[in-house]
């Protein structure tokens, strides 16, 4: 196995001023995310064996997104974009045996798509608020590196499995009051669950959070 990988990585994004509150943009390239450095493959080989070659290759991405801003309200600004990711020898982690430790290695295939959409601005001199919602999917299929620590199906036809960090719905929004010393905000987090088990078959529990800050902005006295 080689130990030298690269990409030629050419990429091109465009934006448009379709209206003097409209903008739409769009982009295209090639990604390049080279493999972890990290070599566990000693400390976990199986009863003092071998262990195994290092296999654990360079992620390749096509990579695009096109989307759109659109000015509303005169303070309020509404984006939303789509993207896609088709991806070669796609990285993700794994955890080794019973412990925390994560160990990374290569689906043969696999894709990452999804939808973003947000609002943000003032509504009033003091107050400004924003809102954000974001779905992934993210998938890969096969095994083609890091086989030491994934005993799954090496075919290349098996089934597409959820990446370890795929969360599909995540949402989040804010409200803020602000004068010139004094600030304080309001958040609250969605998240509808990461996944779980061997195959990230299954989902965790959603779970939603809550923020409360105050803050005070300390001035120069001239």
């Amino acid at each position: 196995l080689s130990t030298q990988d690269g990409l030629l990585q050419p990429r091109i994004g465009l934006e448009f001023l379709a209206t003097e509150t409209t903008k739409l943009h769009m982009f295209y390239g090639k990604l390049f995310q080279p493999a972890p450095f990290e070599n566990l493959r000693d400390a976990f080989a199986n009863n003092g064996g071998t262990a195994t070659p290092y296999d654990i290759k360079a992620e390749k991405d096509d990579f695009g997104e096109i989307g759109v801003a659109q000015q509303i309200c005169e303070n309020h600004l509404i984006r939303l974009n789509y993207y896609y990711k088709a991806a070669t020898d796609m990285l993700d982690d794994t955890q080794l045996l019973s412990t925390s430790i994560s160990q990374p290695y290569n689906f043969a295939h696999g894709f990452a798509t999804g939808v973003e959409f947000s609002v943000s601005g003032k509504f009033a001199s003091n107050w400004s608020d924003f809102f954000n919602y974001a779905y992934e999917d993210a998938r890969g299929q096969g095994v083609s590196g890091g086989t030491f620590a994934v005993p799954v199906n090496l075919d290349p036809n098996a089934p597409y499995q959820f990446l370890d960090h795929v969360q599909l719905n995540t949402a989040n929004a804010g409200l803020t009051y602000k004068t010139d010393s004094y600030w304080t905000t309001l958040q609250g987090l969605y998240g509808s669950g990461l996944r779980t088990r061997s195959d990230n078959g299954g989902t965790l529990s959603p779970h939603t959070t809550f923020d409360f800050t105050i803050g005070y902005a300390f001035h120069d006295q001239d």
